[in-house]
């Protein structure tokens, strides 16, 4: 399982990776807009207990605590996004990856100015990290 998705996941198909590569970023960039927005159960409790005792007052270390998690949590996304959208190729590859598929850039391209926010900024996103991958030289291939 590790080795499929680690490596043999991105090996499949173009669209496959392309749709992937769209859905991760879209939803990371979602929830990298969203305050508090993690997994860790923790963090939920944490939060449910903040709601409840809204009506005493905060202090600064209470304030300044909450807004240190909640940067790091928007970073954890972000990071997630990076290394999908610039650095997972070369991940791949280096793992011994000799088939990797490249996004599709036809298909970036199209949803470059989708009806739906997150997916045309995550494909804006997706295009310009391979175009700036492909080169000039690509870049003039993949025009003509």
């Amino acid at each position: 399982t590790r080795q499929f998705t680690a490596q043999s996941h991105w090996e499949l198909s173009t669209t496959i990776t392309t749709y992937h590569l769209l859905a991760i970023i879209a939803i990371a960039n979602t929830l990298m807009s969203m305050n508090n927005a993690s997994f860790v159960a923790e963090q939920e409790r944490s939060r449910k207990l903040l709601r409840q005792n809204t009506v005493r007052a905060w202090g600064a270390e209470e304030i300044g605590n909450e807004e240190t998690v909640s940067a790091q949590i928007k970073q954890g996304w972000s990071l997630l996004a990076t290394l999908h959208c610039v650095l997972l190729p070369d991940k791949v590859t280096q793992r011994g990856s000799k088939a990797f598929k490249k996004a599709q850039v036809e298909m970036m391209a199209t949803r470059w100015q989708h009806h739906c926010l997150e997916v045309r900024e995550a494909a804006q996103a997706l295009l310009l990290a391979e175009l700036g991958r492909l080169g000039t030289k690509g870049r003039k291939a993949l025009v003509d």
